[in-house]
């Protein structure tokens, strides 16, 4: 049996933290609206731990993102990887970046927050990844260390922002998307 209470406080802290890295956002000011529920008999289920559920609001036409994590016997760290990944999509989602499985912004975060990602990328996106990640992680380091949190803050924003416009743009090169990253981390000092 699983106590849903444990892994609704782990999401719940899991968002709070999220948001105040890239945010800098107040914690009373955050929802999630997540929904735990048990893993379906189906075979189409099988090898799905959960998923980030759109629905339309048919009167309104309205969409809205919210995470599904399954839950029964898989172990709890896997469980907790399950929600730091659909909460990862959810964000991304939420703040209309690109958030699917086989993208390099996806995958950044994943990495950072060992959100699991398994979905190939294209030969573009992992060399954005790639170029990405070192800098990211050296800015998230240097997040709990430093005591202007909103100057890091505002630059892993910009990181996020040139991964994702990195894979909108696919006619710009890559190279020098690096040079902004480099530009972050010497602002911040790291």
């Amino acid at each position: 049996m699983y106590n849903e209470k444990l892994y609704r406080e782990y999401a719940n802290e899991f968002w709070v933290r999220l948001n105040e890295v890239f945010l800098q956002k107040p914690t009373d000011c955050n929802y999630l609206p997540i929904v735990f529920e048990r893993k379906p008999d189906d075979k189409k289920y099988k090898y799905i731990n959960g998923f980030t559920k759109t629905h339309v609001n048919t009167r309104t036409q309205l969409s809205s993102l919210f995470p599904v994590v399954f839950i029964d016997d898989e172990s709890c760290d896997k469980l907790k990887e399950t929600i730091r990944h659909e909460i990862i999509h959810y964000y991304l989602g939420l703040h209309y970046k690109h958030y699917q499985d086989d993208t390099a912004l996806f995958w950044v975060l994943c990495d950072l927050f060992e959100g699991g990602a398994y979905i190939e990328l294209s030969e573009r996106n992992e060399n954005i990844f790639k170029t990405a990640i070192p800098y990211i992680k050296r800015l998230y380091n240097h997040y709990d260390k430093c005591e202007e949190k909103s100057s890091v803050t505002i630059h892993l924003g910009v990181i996020l922002t040139a991964v994702d416009d990195a894979e909108t743009n696919l006619e710009k090169n890559i190279s020098g998307f690096k040079n902004i990253f480099e530009y972050c981390c010497k602002k911040c000092g790291c």
